[in-house]
């Protein structure tokens, strides 16, 4: 009996104990949370920039035109691939050093730029440019030159090189995947309906290879392409053109002579003006100048911006970033109803004059695209709006574009694609053969139970769902000839599902002007009759703790390098078109869009 009493007694002790510690973890992490988000709101987010200030530009991620206020757990992971960089952003802090006595020069570190789109670096290359004629320097930096990084670089007072680090200008280039074969084998057919014979964003279901239609629109856009980067490397250089065009054809010559060092190879080829570590150029601008100098991050300098009162009159920017879909949001997701809804709201918005959307997208759904676009041409009739087409505005992006006042698009953007296809998946065989399932019904006629995965279309459906397609193709070609004023023949001669340079479009009066974004706000402006105006970006805002979140896990970034990367763009390249049908929605299921969204290489 005493015995059982001592067990129920320590059991007790035990369970108190437990109860206790329960207490306390819980209690500690509800004040340690609160006190966090105390300290968050209560957080000074401007910074005092000191004078004699060098200004560190070094992106980590992907560059994208603004940063999404759409949070995505999935999307917040710890990954540079992962992670937005807002080129407005790099652009921003350019322009406001420029004239800032502040600042005394830049340092530009390109290493942890993921990918950035050609139209983009372009506006930041033009940033980079006007900062120069102040006379400040600015130096670039990145250990792994690739295109992208080393396009930006030509056009800054130094570019330097890391003495382990590589050099390559590969060339331009679009390869996709093809099913067709795969899904044969599986006994999947993909019923396709499409008008525009160059309206390639279907093949990859279709064929094994590449059409030759698909061939000739898609090197006539890389050598578009190759003939801009070329002569703007050889121009901000001094290079001759062809020097550049024989190194990215034959590397290996360079390199022998020089034993394999990259570094030195881009020296001797004029391609760059120094050999040195990042550390080594910290220590060089400490040398040269005075002892009290700064270094300021790119992103604490803008902010010592926000506290600064603007009364002047406001030109709301929309950025619609991603593909277009009547269901869904998130990043890279361009919602029909929301983003409609929210031009429709910005032109109803009095204290707003005048309104700027920023494309960049390969289309998506028909429905949510025109559902935009009317949105749009809405918003016309009550004030100025323009469109500024980012590195890919086309199919669908190039629907929304149609309705606007003015559209911008820089000479390297790449859009038209005025095309419209269908797709349907039928997987009887599959089911039949290899699942043995059947499916058996009745119906009132020969159209009940509608299309379905198990079946094969009839003749019949196939041919009402192509009228379909016929139908909206003949519609997108009225809309483009309406919005652009141009006469329906013109416009047919350039549909077809062809796809353009911003400055091949600009010759077939697709395009009004060439020019980034902030051309675009200049020509609104003009428009609306604005002399001084403040620029405010129009989005969803995250919830504090979404945004905590999201500033989390963009301080804890993990490097993609090496072989992860390749892995990482095998899996973004090779499987990208699989992954976004099945994100896209449409509840016609006819798309304006491009499978392969011009991934450049």
């Amino acid at each position: 009996m005493e015995y059982t009493e001592n067990k129920r007694g320590f059991f007790k002790t035990v369970g108190l104990i437990f109860d206790i510690t329960r207490k306390v973890i819980v209690n500690l992490a509800f004040w340690l949370f609160a006190l966090a988000i105390l300290g968050y709101l209560l957080s000074d987010k401007s910074y005092v920039v000191r004078g004699d200030s060098v200004l560190l530009i070094q992106p980590e991620g992907v560059v994208v035109d603004t940063l999404s206020e759409k949070f995505s757990l999935s999307d917040s992971l710890p990954s540079r691939q992962k992670l937005q960089v807002a080129a407005l952003d790099i652009i921003s802090s350019l322009k406001n050093a420029k004239d800032d006595s502040r600042i005394n020069s830049v340092i530009f570190n390109g290493s942890g730029i993921y990918s950035c789109s050609f139209a983009n670096a372009q506006e930041i290359a033009e940033a980079i440019v006007d900062y120069r004629e102040s006379g400040k320097d600015i130096v670039f930096y990145d250990v792994n030159y690739a295109q992208t990084s080393y396009y930006l670089a030509s056009f800054c007072s130094e570019v330097v090189v890391d003495p382990l680090g590589s050099f390559s200008i590969p060339g331009f280039g679009i390869y996709s995947p093809y099913f067709k074969k795969g899904f044969d084998k599986i006994g999947v057919e993909w019923n396709i309906f499409r008008a525009g014979e160059y309206k390639s964003a279907v093949e990859p279901f279709t064929r094994n290879n590449m059409s030759e239609e698909s061939k000739q629109n898609t090197m006539l856009l890389l050598d578009d392409l190759w003939s801009v980067y070329v002569e703007d490397i050889s121009k901000a250089r001094g290079i001759d053109s062809q020097l550049i065009k024989d190194f990215s054809s034959n590397p290996l010559s360079s390199l022998r002579a020089n034993n394999g060092n990259q570094a030195k190879s881009a020296i001797d080829l004029g391609f760059a003006d120094t050999i040195s570590s990042m550390n080594d150029i910290y220590y060089n601008v400490d040398s040269n100048l005075e002892d009290n100098i700064t270094f300021v991050d790119y992103n604490d300098y803008l902010s010592s911006f926000l506290n600064k009162k603007n009364s002047s009159p406001s030109i709301g920017l929309i950025v619609l970033e991603g593909d277009i879909t009547s269901s869904g949001s998130g990043p890279n997701i361009i919602n029909g109803a929301i983003e409609s809804q929210k031009i429709i709201d910005v032109a109803n918005d009095s204290s707003i004059e005048a309104v700027v959307v920023r494309i960049n997208s390969g289309g998506g759904g028909i429905t949510a695209s025109e559902e935009i676009r009317r949105a749009v041409e809405y918003c016309s009739d009550k004030k100025p709006i323009v469109v500024s087409m980012g590195g890919v505005c086309a199919s669908g992006g190039y629907w929304i574009s149609s309705a606007a006042d003015l559209v911008y698009a820089n000479s390297t953007t790449i859009t038209g694609s005025i095309g419209v296809f269908g797709m349907i998946p039928t997987a009887q065989k599959a089911m039949r053969d290899y699942l043995g399932i059947s499916f058996d019904g009745v119906g009132t006629g020969p159209y009940s139970g509608g299309i379905r995965i198990d079946r094969a279309m009839t003749a019949n459906e196939k041919e009402l769902f192509q009228l379909g397609i016929d139908f909206a193709y003949q519609n997108f070609l009225e809309i483009v000839a309406k919005g652009r004023s141009l006469p329906l023949n013109e416009v047919e001669e350039v549909a077809s599902g062809r796809v353009f340079t911003g400055g091949r479009a600009l010759e077939y009066g697709l395009v009004d002007e060439l020019g980034g974004l902030r051309s675009a706000i200049d020509g609104v402006a003009e428009l609306a009759g604005l002399e001084k105006y403040k620029v405010i970006v129009i989005q969803d805002k995250m919830t504090l703790v979404e945004k905590m979140l999201a500033d989390m896990m963009r301080q804890s970034v993990d490097v993609d390098s090496g072989l992860n990367y390749y892995i990482l763009s095998l899996r973004d390249h090779a499987f990208k078109s699989l992954f976004n049908l099945a994100m896209i929605s449409d509840p016609s299921c006819r798309y304006v869009w491009s499978f392969e969204n011009f991934m450049l290489y």
